[in-house]
């Protein structure tokens, strides 16, 4: 068993009563921590700190529903009878330390993204939960809680609707989910270089050999935003991703658009990335220009 999934059995039975589980029964890094659990239709919330748990509760439902109309898809809790009938999806347990050296010490890295993983409900037995780690420290609850939940929803969306995105479309769609000072932050460090290239990006599945996390979102975030303000917004968007979900085939899904493969796409692309880059950095870019209105929008 790997340590994340070691840590999310450890934690869940943390919160058991007493008596299935004494103190002295943790590992040494969990022990003198209390935990807060906290509820709602579709998450689970284990959090050190019970002000920051509660203010995740009393979000991630309008957070969740934002983000499925943010993108025009359709708004499905996270577990629900598939196109079959058959029960698919599964609850969002999220993960709450209270600083980022405690997240590192942990989880052994910066950032960890969201998967589907093994827990243990209070009775012993197992499940599946999408599970999502976070520091709950500076504007998390508005420029990191937003994307994490974002990768959660595409996770869920593909599972009920048999559809599969790409790597790119998880990464920066839920960047854009942030708020505009954390997207303007990101995309201060654009490079007018290497995200020129469309079918680069379509094509990573993982980041990219001597690149960072950040390079790669960067990269998706600009690639999904250039997409999303073509004509047609969401509708044209989706199109655009269902072709590409069933055809796996990047050039095709671009005619969506109207492009004539990557030639034509890079050209149009190149010159927004470029004219995005230059804007940033001189305070030209209004927020409309990162993000668009949605109906009931505040989370």
């Amino acid at each position: 068993m790997n340590k994340l999934k070691a840590i999310l059995f450890t934690l869940c039975l943390a919160v058991m009563p007493a008596a299935a589980m004494g103190q002295a029964d943790l590992p040494p890094e969990y022990q003198n921590y209390r935990w807060y659990r906290f509820t709602t239709q579709n998450f689970e919330i284990l959090s050190i700190d019970a002000k920051a748990g509660k203010q995740a509760q009393v979000r991630v439902e309008r957070l969740r529903s934002w983000i499925y109309a943010r993108w025009g898809l359709q708004d499905i809790p996270f577990r629900q009878s598939d196109l079959d009938g058959n029960e698919r999806g599964r609850r969002c347990l999220i993960i709450c330390v209270p600083d980022a050296q405690t997240y590192k010490k942990w989880f052994r890295r910066t950032n960890v993204d969201p998967k589907i993983s093994k827990s243990k409900n209070l009775d012993g037995s197992e499940r599946d939960v999408y599970a999502i780690w976070i520091a709950t420290e500076g504007n998390w609850l508005t420029g990191v809680l937003p994307e994490k939940i974002g990768r959660v929803c595409l996770l869920n969306y593909e599972e009920v609707f048999r559809v599969k995105f790409g790597r790119w479309a998880h990464v920066g769609m839920s960047a854009l989910n942030n708020d505009v000072r954390t997207i303007r932050s990101m995309f201060s460090d654009l490079s007018t270089e290497d995200q020129l290239d469309g079918q680069k990006i379509f094509t990573q599945q993982q980041q990219r050999p001597g690149t960072t996390d950040a390079e790669f979102r960067r990269s998706s975030a600009a690639l999904c935003l250039f997409l999303r303000k073509q004509q047609g917004g969401n509708t044209r968007f989706n199109q655009f991703l269902e072709t590409y979900s069933s055809t796996e085939n990047a050039n095709q899904a671009l005619e969506v658009y109207g492009w004539r493969g990557f030639t034509h796409f890079n050209k149009s692309y190149g010159a927004y990335v470029k004219n995005l880059a230059y804007d940033i950095r001189h305070d030209r870019t209004p927020n409309m220009g990162l993000v668009w209105f949605v109906p009931k929008s505040k989370f």
